[in-house]
């Protein structure tokens, strides 16, 4: 029979955080001396911040611009897919067990892909309906998700700037203003159901 001094030893020698970062999952059933526990760890918003804005280059913006195909030339389309492509590859690797050094790092990355992105996309934004809006709410979300991984220097092109500061309709109904960074990723969030 075990008593509670030995039931507290045995789950003393696997802490939760060890084997959550062993399985790299934010919930599950772990067992801790034989005994099942559920384990849930909150994401850090930086962490959530980072995917959202990986997931909405790739179903929000490419799509969008790709349905406007017609009128783009195909290796620019090429281009803006490659370059969309690793936003969204290099977001998708940010899980719980990154540190939010790592965070800053990834986020780095992320703006030198959006500074080669601008160039070539920003002549087409109003060619095709919709595009201008997506980019700029992706793109004005930018700084608040540098504020979550204290970023100490934006490396936020004077053209992505321009871009993000373009104003925005929030709703259907609503006159166009440009967004705070706050209220971008917050639509960011919510369109890719992280909000």
């Amino acid at each position: 029979m075990m008593n509670r001094r030995a039931l507290l030893r045995s789950t003393a020698l696997i802490p939760v955080s060890a084997a959550l970062a062993a399985c790299g999952s934010t919930s599950g059933t772990t067992t801790t001396g034989g005994i099942p526990v559920n384990v849930t760890v909150a994401v850090p918003a930086w962490t959530n911040a980072i995917q959202a804005i990986g997931q909405f280059f790739q179903q929000q913006f490419l799509p969008s611009l790709v349905a406007g195909g017609a009128k783009i030339p195909s290796s620019t389309i090429a281009t803006i897919d490659q370059i969309v492509s690793g936003i969204s590859g290099v977001a998708s690797g940010v899980n719980s067990a990154t540190t939010q050094s790592q965070g800053a790092s990834v986020l780095t990355t992320i703006e030198n892909f959006v500074n080669e992105l601008a160039p070539v996309a920003a002549p087409f934004l109003a060619l095709v309906p919709g595009v201008g809006p997506i980019l700029s709410i992706a793109l004005a979300a930018l700084p608040a998700v540098e504020g979550l991984v204290n970023m100490g220097t934006s490396l936020l092109s004077p053209l992505v700037t321009q871009i993000a500061a373009a104003p925005v309709p929030t709703t259907p109904t609503a006159s166009a203003a440009p967004l705070s960074p706050q209220q971008a990723l917050g639509i960011v969030l919510a369109r890719t159901g992280r909000g």
